[in-house]
């Protein structure tokens, strides 16, 4: 299919050819199925042969053929003006890739700018045709495939940004937070509308707050122009089901969701031979819903680390969606004497771009090394195809009868079974770091929340003292309980000691749960 429109037609008003242009690009894409009066796309493809489409924009002088996968709208390639060959986007071998990839992370570091500073509007599409018609500089195809992307791409997945594009096309402007919000969350709204669809309950779940400001079905199909497929519609006998016995069953859509899970992050060594450092920085991730940190050292009070150890995570404060692409941005220094600059040991970003259909992985641990200038770690993750969240409390039950008990120790989080068992840390107290805990209380985890696969238990393992028991501290809890995941509701389990024990209580789901 191959689709022409004139980018510098004379306009008065609003922009209307452009408008209709994307619409009926909608009603050519779609697959005939419709959620809430919104048309689908057909499946997306992973291998090739994958269906795709081109639209030919054109100007007075020059034009250039754009190359978009049908399944999800992305942008793969472009033909420049009068030429025969595909320059592609990724970092292939050959001169026909560009050396980055289509994601915005990629793009922003090729152009030199952030998405959020390129003016948007009829003169600049028509910019990004000239200058894409013929240029080969690095920096300046960057630039205008921005353009180009959110201009055609996105504009196809939100009638929002379409109408937004067409009303405010001249002079052009930079998008609003509202459009890079949906930019990133399309996969998360569509998916919320499908599940709706296909859930009896016709509960929207989306979780709350999140940075496109959603709330409701009706305000996410006002947003939509056409949604990414998603596959709900199974019997409900081939649905994969939780073994656990005590599913709630509040919902007949017995289905997880595609989520990642950031096990730790390792400092693997130090410039300057430091050991231990005085860490401190930060390590955000964001995701289609909104940007979480999952550490946060201020330098008054850094974290001593020594190379090879693991960072004591805390956070997300809830589970990383998958829907759509994910960023974890590491900016981790070492606090150096008042007469010198902190060194910066760790500075970078891991990038999950969820329409690389080819290359992405699920179900599998994952290392990546961020470096600094003055050092490096290393992340270790997974992205779980099938997934629930997990909030987890561990009350202490009775320390010997000490009241408040001084506790120390560690308590981490695994999956059962699971490849390479690799485990997060929940809790980590050394003796002289103890903590008052009274019976009855929760032990204050400095992370609470996991991403558990619907087909692995979700393990805590507990091993807890308390200082004063005994000369060499006694022992409250050191097992652990398996806890089989649940697609919602509640679970707990008991984990003993010598001289008392704690109880694990997992809350299934909260951030997928129907508003109040």
């Amino acid at each position: 299919m191959e689709f022409n429109f004139k980018v510098d037609d004379k306009v008065t008003g609003e922009w209307a050819a452009y408008k209709g242009f994307v619409g009926s690009l909608r009603n050519k894409l779609a697959s005939g199925s419709y959620s809430h009066n919104r048309p689908v796309l057909p499946p997306q493809q992973s291998t090739e042969p994958i269906e795709r489409f081109h639209v030919v924009l054109q100007t007075q002088s020059r034009s250039i053929t754009l190359r978009i996968r049908r399944g999800n709208l992305y942008l793969d390639g472009y033909k420049m003006w009068n030429a025969d060959q595909w320059l592609e986007l990724g970092r292939g071998p050959g001169p026909n890739f560009l050396g980055f990839n289509g994601d915005y992370n990629d793009l922003e570091n090729a152009a030199g700018q952030t998405v959020d500073r390129i003016n948007l509007g009829q003169p600049q599409l028509g910019t990004a045709v000239n200058q894409l018609a013929s240029t080969t500089n690095r920096q300046e195809r960057a630039k205008q495939l921005i353009v180009v992307i959110q201009m055609i791409c996105e504009s196809i997945r939100f009638s929002r940004i379409s109408d937004h594009l067409a009303k405010h096309h001249e002079p052009g402007s930079p998008p609003p937070a509202w459009m890079t919000a949906l930019e990133h969350g399309w996969g998360n709204l569509s998916n919320a509308l499908l599940r709706t669809d296909a859930d009896p309950t016709r509960f929207f779940l989306l979780p709350q707050p999140n940075a496109m400001q959603i709330t409701t079905a009706e305000e996410a199909a006002a947003a939509l122009g056409i949604l990414l497929f998603f596959n709900y519609r199974k019997p409900a006998g081939t649905l994969r089901m939780l073994s656990a016995a005590n599913d709630n069953n509040t919902s007949t859509l017995r289905q997880g969701r595609p989520m990642a899970e950031v096990f730790w992050v390792r400092i693997d060594n130090i410039g300057g031979g430091r050991d231990p450092a005085q860490l401190h920085g930060t390590i955000a991730v964001v995701d289609g819903l909104s940007s979480q940190n999952m550490y946060d050292r201020q330098k008054g009070s850094p974290e001593t680390i020594s190379p090879g150890g693991k960072i004591l995570l805390t956070g997300p404060s809830r589970a990383i969606s998958a829907y759509d692409s994910f960023t974890v941005n590491l900016s981790l220094r070492s606090k150096a004497t008042p007469s010198r600059d902190d060194e910066v040991i760790s500075n970078g970003t891991i990038v999950r771009n969820v329409f690389d259909t080819a290359n992405n992985v699920f179900d599998r641990i994952l290392y990546r090394d961020v470096k600094g200038a003055h050092g490096s770690a290393t992340a270790c993750y997974a992205v779980l195809s099938d997934a629930v969240e997990a909030t987890i409390s561990v009350e202490l039950v009775n320390a010997g009868g000490k009241d408040p008990a001084e506790v120390y120790g560690e308590i981490a989080a695994s999956y059962s079974n699971y490849p390479s068992g690799e485990q997060t840390l929940l809790f980590r107290k050394k003796r002289e770091e103890y903590i008052n805990v009274r019976p009855g209380q929760p032990i204050g985890l400095t992370k609470k929340t996991v991403a558990v696969p619907t087909n692995y238990s979700l393990s805590i393992r507990a091993e807890l003292y308390d200082r004063h028991t005994t000369p060499t501290g006694g022992e409250i809890a050191n097992g652990v309980a398996v806890l089989p995941p649940l697609f919602d509701g509640a679970s707990q389990k008991n984990i003993t000691g010598r001289y008392g024990n704690v109880l694990v209580k997992v809350t299934w789901n909260p951030s997928w749960r129907p508003a109040n």
